[in-house]
C-alpha cells in the first residue's frame, strides 16, 4: 500500500470507543493491526494513565499521559503493534480511543 502525498493519511474505517482504564490490570486499548495508519489516545479522566507499545501497560513503564492529553501514531513513526494502558490510581479514568485504518491489504 502506498501512503497518499503531503502527508496525508487515508482510511476507510474508524473506530471510536470510550475505555475505562483499570488501575490494577492493564487494558488493551488496540490489538496490534497491519493496517493501521492512524491512532489517537485521550486521556478523558483525572488521574494519569501509561501506555504501553507493544507490551502490558505498567505505571513503572511507558509513557505517562495526564488528564486531556493526547497522543497519536501517524505516517510519521506509525506504530501497529497493540496499545495498552493502565491507570495509576483506583479511580478509573475513561480513555478515548481513535483508530482508522484501511480496508485494503
Amino acid at each position: 500500500m502506498e501512503y497518499p502525498k503531503e502527508g496525508l493519511s487515508e482510511y476507510n474505517t474508524v473506530t471510536t470507543t470510550g475505555i475505562t482504564i483499570s488501575s490494577t490490570v492493564s487494558t488493551q486499548l488496540f490489538a496490534a493491526n497491519a493496517r493501521r495508519v492512524y491512532a489517537r489516545i485521550t486521556n478523558k479522566g483525572v488521574p494519569g494513565i501509561y501506555i504501553g507499545l507493544g507490551v502490558a501497560a505498567s505505571t513503572s513503564s511507558g509513557f505517562r499521559l495526564n488528564r486531556n492529553e493526547t497522543w497519536e501514531t501517524t505516517r510519521n513513526g506509525l506504530f501497529r503493534g497493540a496499545i495498552n494502558a493502565i491507570s495509576n490510581t483506583a479511580s478509573d479514568p475513561v480513555v478515548l480511543a481513535l483508530e482508522g485504518y484501511t480496508d485494503e491489504d
